[in-house]
């Protein structure tokens, strides 16, 4: 071999390798990839590298006001296929909703959240949110600091204060009136994100009546937005917890109530056009204190003979521990998708099975970077996940306790530390629609309103 043989054996083998997702692009698309290159590359010219690998998009302000960031907020991102009911929000809008909803006091020593018809909380330390942040006795900084990660102490466990952190916010179901508000407001801002649907992993309650007013909550916010923005599709992902230690009656309760929802509502907003709105089920909490897949598998099959057509969407693969195999178990139970996946690659055969078999993983790279699943996002394994053929949808987890901006950050994150290009980063998209539950004819109404804002956006940036 001469050296320009090894040039050009070099080049084919580099682009070989760096190709991630792929995507075919035509003249217009080329030209917004270049503007995309140029745009990474002044973005690492003008940051520190230490500084912009860290992407703490809670705390550094340089990230979210770059070009960059604001292209990828402008990016029609499709579904965000993973994200939790009552952390849809973003921690500062967040405070915008509670400050403009006076039934909302908030405790000025912890930020805790409490409807004012609730008996549970001290009085003389709570008032509504716009008062106390008149008064000076909350900023807007201090309670951000305390609604979000960037809140803990260093020798704090981070698991433990997330699971705090979410429970500050749980009394915004307190009131129907209230949480139908939120879900309006959380809905509307998606559709501003450019991400036109949303499944959201809800675990509503242990009671079926109270899981049932719940759903018919979600399901009223949605329709109220769908008005004004048809293109706006939810689905609810029930979900039930696995914790070490419960009873293996409790994860079959929640299923019970799941298949119950199922049968008594639908997205009738057509009524003569109805598709499913309870579309599955999960299961979740944190992986190293759960009860393993492989204990709660005799009752998952049982069901899923009965109910072939009612498909599982597991989070596992959340572990940094060699000895949690749970994405095994999610393989033979045949989930759908997985939610996060992050140790496939301690599983080499079953990395190209799940590729095979197209099982798509959600991936929450900002998510996985806040929990300290990885310290270092370029390093992040759905990277070599992509380039191994196993299909990946980014989605955003938790947005309010960890993101700026729902989904962007996640787009961002993923383009810089991974160099996604163009290509990439379209096909990401496409297969948040392509591997969401919905059905085909909303799976192709979906594609139709992403390929036009796709097309505007082009127009923009080309």
């Amino acid at each position: 071999m001469n050296y320009a043989e090894y040039l050009a054996e070099r080049e084919k083998m580099a682009e070989e390798n760096s190709n991630l997702v792929g995507n075919v692009l035509n003249a217009k698309e080329q030209a917004v990839d270049e503007r995309l290159r140029q745009m990474k590359q002044r973005l690492r010219e003008s940051i520190d590298e230490n500084t912009l690998y860290k992407m703490n998009f809670l705390e550094n302000e340089a990230l979210w006001s770059s070009e960059l960031y604001g292209f990828m907020s402008a990016l029609p991102k499709g579904s965000d296929l993973h994200v939790h009911a009552t952390a849809l929000l973003p921690a500062d809008k967040l405070v915008d909703f509670v400050a403009e909803h006076r039934e909302l006091v908030v405790d000025v020593n912890d930020c805790h959240i409490y409807n004012i018809a609730e008996t549970c909380f001290d009085k003389n330390a709570c008032l509504p949110l716009a008062d106390a942040m008149e008064k000076g006795l909350l900023s807007r900084g201090e309670i951000l600091r305390k609604w979000t990660l960037t809140g803990r102490r260093h020798n704090e466990s981070v698991w433990e204060y997330f699971e705090n952190l979410l429970g500050l916010f749980e009394s915004i179901e307190y009131s129907a009136d209230t949480l139908f508000d939120y879900y309006v407001t959380a809905f509307e801002y998606y559709l501003e994100k450019k991400v036109f649907h949303i499944e959201i992993h809800a675990v509503f309650s242990e009671d079926y009546e109270r899981s049932l007013e719940l759903a018919e909550t979600v399901k009223r916010a949605y329709f109220e937005v769908k008005k004004a923005h048809p293109e706006l599709i939810v689905s609810v992902i029930c979900s039930g917890l696995k914790y070490l230690g419960a009873d293996l009656s409790v994860p079959e309760m929640y299923l019970k109530n799941a298949l119950r929802l199922r049968e008594d509502i639908c997205d009738d907003f057509e009524p003569d056009n109805t598709h499913p709105f309870i579309i599955g089920f999960d299961l979740l909490n944190e992986e190293d204190k759960s009860i393993p897949l492989k204990e709660l598998a005799p009752m998952l099959l049982d069901y899923k003979k009965l109910y072939p057509d009612f498909n599982l969407y597991i989070h596992c693969g959340e572990s940094l521990h060699a000895q949690v195999d749970n994405l095994i178990d999610a393989y033979l139970l045949g989930a759908s998708r997985v939610g996060h996946g992050m140790n496939l690659y301690r599983f080499p055969k079953l990395l190209n099975a799940f590729a095979d078999r197209e099982i798509c993983l959600e991936a929450c790279p900002v998510s996985n970077k806040t929990l300290r699943y990885v310290k270092d996002l370029r390093l992040h394994p759905v990277a070599e996940y992509l380039k191994r053929g196993v299909t990946v949808a980014l989605c955003s987890d938790d947005p309010v306790c960890q993101e700026h901006e729902t989904l962007t950050d996640d787009f961002f994150a993923g383009t810089v530390c991974w160099d996604l290009g163009l290509a990439d980063i379209k096909q990401l998209c496409i297969n948040s629609i392509l591997y969401s539950g919905l059905d085909k004819k909303q799976k192709s109404e979906l594609s139709a309103s992403w390929k036009n804002a796709w097309n505007e956006f082009l127009n923009i940036f080309s």
